[in-house]
């Protein structure tokens, strides 16, 4: 009984903030809460093909997450660890990711001989202004990278010279607009050019004959315009089958909320066509845990018998704050999520 009364009382106390908050008074918000603070870590998935259906779980032997901001020990004040890549080279398993400090995001490097036990190894690379999304691919045995770097209106080309640490810079694929999460993608030969920008709105898609040579925009480009629910992308395309598969940020009613799949039908330089697969959205907030508030990067490296080895993203607000006035006071997490729920669409990282 005691404990019913303590829920009840809970929710009244929510429903009176949510009421009181839409008042203002002299010009002061009466009751408000600051931007959340999201503190993204790495985990390990599996997905699965079962019955012409694509599943994902976590495996039984695997704590989640595996990789905090903790272990990130010389970036001074890392904040968190997110977009991962899933790379494997001589039985190594490998971790690219973005290491958010208070100055800016480097591409940090973890490594792992099973998958579940990983060690960080160092920053690959870092710029005088904020990186991310270190999407790589490998091309007749060469590791590249195209690291998101929309503060520099570019999507640069790294080439690596000592994997997994030492890359290059070779040239700028493409210019002008502040793109996110470049992803490329090899197909027929040709090498296509998946970004999303910075609304979170809009799908671009360039194409050229070499991976070094001239990117230029694909007829169909925009793919999508003004849908914040699938154009950013969230990671590379993953071959299953004999089907390709455009993983999407969900990022409606807010920023980071999961994860869908698009299965691309037809992939030329003058078309491009894309569907949903059913059974998404795969990756969503699980409501607790590491990824109680969002998902928004799945990696997939296959493993055989119709199964992938997955490198995840989730995120958590914490510091909940809110503001009576001008007093500030601290309020608990499930509370503070409770209450931003579908209130803040927060930009890129």
């Amino acid at each position: 009984m005691k404990k019913t009364a303590i829920i009840l009382s809970c929710a009244a106390l929510c429903l009176l903030l949510l009421f009181l908050s839409s008042f203002w008074i002299k010009d002061i918000p009466f009751i408000r809460m600051p931007p959340p603070e999201e503190a993204w870590s790495i985990g390990i998935a599996e997905l699965a093909l079962e019955q012409g259906k694509l599943k994902i779980g976590y495996p039984a032997n695997i704590q989640n997450p595996v990789f905090t901001a903790s272990q990130v020990n010389n970036v001074p004040g890392a904040i968190f660890v997110a977009d991962p890549f899933l790379i494997r080279k001589d039985n190594t398993y490998y971790l690219f990711f973005e290491a958010l400090s208070s100055k800016r995001g480097d591409i940090g490097v973890a490594f792992s001989s099973d998958a579940i036990n990983w060690r960080y190894q160092g920053i690959a690379l870092d710029e005088p202004y904020h990186l991310s999304y270190p999407h790589i691919l490998k091309h007749n045995g060469v590791f590249y990278m195209t690291p998101e770097s929309c503060a520099d209106s570019s999507v640069r080309l790294y080439v690596s010279e000592e994997f997994p640490l030492k890359w290059r810079y070779l040239k700028d694929l493409v210019k002008g607009k502040p793109f996110v999460d470049p992803t490329l993608f090899y197909h027929n030969g040709k090498f296509y050019l998946f970004a999303g920008d910075t609304s979170c709105s809009n799908l671009y898609l360039y194409v050229s004959d070499a991976i070094d040579g001239e990117f230029t925009p694909h007829p169909k480009s925009p793919l999508i315009q003004n849908d914040r629910s699938r154009s950013r992308p969230a990671g590379g395309i993953i071959k299953i089958a004999d089907t390709f598969i455009r993983p999407a940020q969900v990022d409606t009613p807010y920023y980071g909320r999961g994860v869908r799949f698009f299965k691309i039908t037809k992939l030329t330089p003058e078309d491009y066509q894309e569907e949903e697969i059913t059974c998404t959205p795969l990756l969503s907030a699980s409501g607790k845990g590491w990824n109680r508030d969002g998902m928004h990067h799945i990696s997939a490296l296959a493993t055989g018998g119709g199964r992938w080895l997955c490198a995840v993203d989730g995120k958590r607000h914490i510091n909940n704050t809110i503001y009576l006035g001008r007093q500030k006071l601290p309020v608990p997490e499930w509370l503070g999520g409770f209450l931003r729920r579908g209130r803040y669409t927060a930009h890129s990282k």
